[in-house]
């Protein structure tokens, strides 16, 4: 089969609920020169079912059922190791794009050599299709210094909905971006803005949907998420903004910079360093917690 230029991954475990207007809004690009990599995580809904159906009326949908569970993270990565094309676009079994989504990435992308991601504005939609806000991303990087771009990613990164743009594969395989540990994201976003720029176009063109946790009607904790994708860390001691600390560093130094470069950026990540310092703060305060009482985690919101 040729390449394709773009390949889109779509790692799924239970996505019945929305997989099939995911599915329609990814087949209905006006960009069509695409393949869409599906990994099903070992579904025990109906999603086995809703996937082949739609592979058998669309050859550019390869699709690959793990025998079991692999777990979220190594389920991200087996669509990346799949994928054929120069440039790669996550996608979400719950989320929908504008038709011209991919179309408006890819030719940005391609007459901006220098770039290495690209993005459209986000609309926040809840369970219900419903919009929730326009949210502004803020990551144009347009820095020609990677200090510079990181030091603004660095300032203004939060929900990473760009980590649903369109990168290039290359370097996105060269920083071995996915990791098991909660807002990921965060760092190889971070990493990869040491690499180029970042382009946001400036139309809505994706549509993500959020969910609020069901129990405390407030987004789940780094340290409940950390539990959850570590199943073995549980009752362990774990410190994760800690953890994000040392990414961030181990991605300038592996990054090919020059010595001044470098430096400077790990200087600039005084920057998350301050915006998080109670955060970082809040890792000692739960561990203690953990020491004292054998919790496995607390159940309160990161101080602001």
């Amino acid at each position: 089969m040729k390449t394709p230029p773009v390949s889109v991954g779509l790692p799924v475990f239970n996505g019945e609920s929305y997989l099939e207007d995911s599915l329609k809004s990814l087949l209905g690009q006006t960009f069509s020169d695409f393949e869409l990599v599906i990994s099903d995580n070992a579904s025990t809904d109906r999603t086995q079912q809703i996937c082949r159906d739609y592979a058998a009326g669309d050859a550019r949908i390869v699709y690959h059922r793990n025998s079991e569970n692999l777990g979220v993270v190594a389920n991200e990565k087996r669509v990346v190791d799949l994928a054929r094309g120069e440039f790669f676009r996550f996608a979400a079994s719950d989320d929908l794009c504008a038709p011209s989504h991919l179309s408006a990435c890819f030719e940005a992308l391609s007459q901006n050599p220098e770039a290495v991601l690209v993005y459209p504005r986000i609309q926040l939609i809840d369970e219900n299709g419903k919009p929730v806000e326009e949210y502004d991303e803020g990551l144009d990087l347009q820095e020609s210094q990677p200090h510079l771009r990181l030091e603004h990613l660095l300032n203004r990164i939060n929900m990473c909905n760009a980590s649903f743009g369109l990168f290039r594969l290359e370097i996105f395989r060269k920083l071995d971006a996915i990791q098991n540990f909660p807002s990921y994201d965060v760092v190889y976003l971070a990493n990869f803005s040491l690499y180029g720029r970042f382009i946001e176009i400036p139309e809505t063109l994706f549509f993500r949907r959020i969910y609020l946790d069901e129990k405390s009607g407030r987004r789940m904790s780094i340290h409940q998420r950390t539990v959850v994708m570590n199943a073995n860390l549980s009752g362990k001691l774990f410190f994760p903004y800690w953890a994000l600390l040392k990414w961030f560093t181990r991605g300038i130094r592996k990054a090919p910079l020059e010595t001044s470069e470098r430096l400077r950026c790990l200087a600039a990540l005084r920057i998350w360093i301050a915006r998080y310092r109670r955060s970082l703060y809040w890792d000692l305060r739960v561990a203690a917690s953990q020491m004292l009482t054998g919790e496995r985690y607390i159940n309160t919101p990161r101080p602001r």
